[in-house]
């Protein structure tokens, strides 16, 4: 069996790794584990199975070639050995705990009364599977060929530096800390206290920020989705963090988002007719009156208008600004330009109007005064002939 590097110590706990680098398990662990279940002795570590007899010897414990219970035996096998705990011996035969076999008690009376009644090869392996296991008789002078075997090293008389432990090691205790290190939002400046488990921030124009966490404990762990997008609005973000015992803090970090939106929605003047777009921030209108009424509403409930109202117009070009700001203070203006005509050129207008019309008229009625004396000249020229 192939174990970690050698050492000389006396431990209290298993020295050796319990599963190796193929999956099976180790030898040396499983014979320490049985040494120490049965005989309360705690090995030291005498690295792979096939220096176990060396170590043993040098360390001061008994050993030799003839087959005693309460041993450990050591083999030759592959390049590293193995080992088993010898629980009796019976003429050349031993009696032995090892990892690479499990052996059942084939007149134990609940397994026979089991297998009468299993009826395929599912039914008695299950039946094998809750039988009770016995150490597997070996040969006392050889595991696999002759000539394999190292020798015996006998647990009746344990050196003195060798203390049998028979208490169960104390148990380790897992850290409760919760806590986080840092608290880090890319582009963002804000205090971080450990202590301090909500925060409130209030952002503008960033619709996604990246949150970095670091747990106080390594063993802790911290649950967060980094990359956050923004709403506009309240924006919750939780970070959990699970202690290694399984205690939990939440860090909370509360991101108002304010609108950037400064559209109208509508623009309009009380008795005029005008197309609006909001993306049309200058408009043209002539108007006659001296008075003027301005409505309007914006895209975003968070902005400000101003300039929405009554005005009082003066001849010629009026200009009116309406100013939208939203709520992180992004404004736009709309101009309106207002041209209002004199009331003097109206007259003038509406009496040049009235001439052309009597002029109009005159014309008319001469063209058919003249239309009328010419066919009664024709026809008075007619009948003389």
């Amino acid at each position: 069996c192939l174990i970690f590097n050698l050492t000389n110590i006396y431990a209290t706990n298993n020295p050796y790794k319990q599963i190796s680098s193929l999956g099976f398990t180790n030898c040396t662990w499983y014979a320490w584990d049985q040494v120490y279940k049965r005989l309360g002795i705690a090995l030291p570590s005498w690295g792979n199975a096939d220096t176990w007899l060396t170590y043993a010897k040098n360390a001061g414990y008994e050993v030799g070639t003839t087959p005693k219970a309460k041993s450990i035996v050591v083999w030759r096998w592959g390049n590293y050995g193995h080992v088993g705990y010898v629980e009796r011996v019976s003429g050349d035969k031993i009696y032995v705990w090892d990892s690479d076999r499990t052996c059942i008690d084939e007149e134990y009376p609940p397994y026979k009364e089991c297998m009468e009644k299993s009826v395929d090869q599912t039914s008695a392996e299950a039946c094998y599977k809750s039988a009770k296991t016995i150490a597997c008789e070996n040969n006392s002078t050889y595991w696999i060929s002759p000539g394999d075997l190292i020798g015996y090293i006998y647990l009746d008389k344990i050196p003195e530096k060798t203390t049998p432990v028979l208490t169960t090691p104390t148990e380790v205790k897992k850290s409760n800390n919760a806590n986080l290190n840092s608290l880090i939002i890319d582009g963002i400046d804000f205090e971080f206290k450990k202590d301090v488990f909500e925060y409130e921030l209030t952002l503008n124009k960033i619709n996604e920020i990246t949150i970095n966490a670091t747990a106080e404990d390594k063993k802790a762990k911290v649950d967060l989705e980094k990359t956050q997008t923004l709403n506009v609005g309240l924006n919750i973000v939780e970070i959990k963090v699970t202690a290694e015992d399984g205690t939990t803090n939440t860090y909370v970090l509360k991101i108002k988002l304010n609108d950037n939106n400064a559209n109208l929605s509508n623009l309009s003047i009380d008795g005029i007719d005008f197309e609006f777009n909001k993306d049309v921030l200058e408009y043209e209108i002539k108007v006659n009156n001296d008075k003027i009424n301005i409505n309007g509403t914006s895209e975003s409930t968070y902005a400000k208008i101003d300039g929405i109202g009554s005005y009082d117009l003066n001849n010629g070009l009026n200009m009116i600004e309406i100013k939208v700001t939203a709520e992180d203070n992004t404004s736009k203006i709309y101009k309106i330009n207002i041209y209002k005509e004199e009331k003097e050129n109206i007259k003038k207008q509406s009496l040049n109007n009235k001439n052309i019309i009597i002029y109009i008229i005159l014309m008319a009625a001469l063209i058919i005064i003249v239309s009328t004396i010419a066919i009664l000249i024709i026809k008075k020229c007619k009948k003389n002939k």
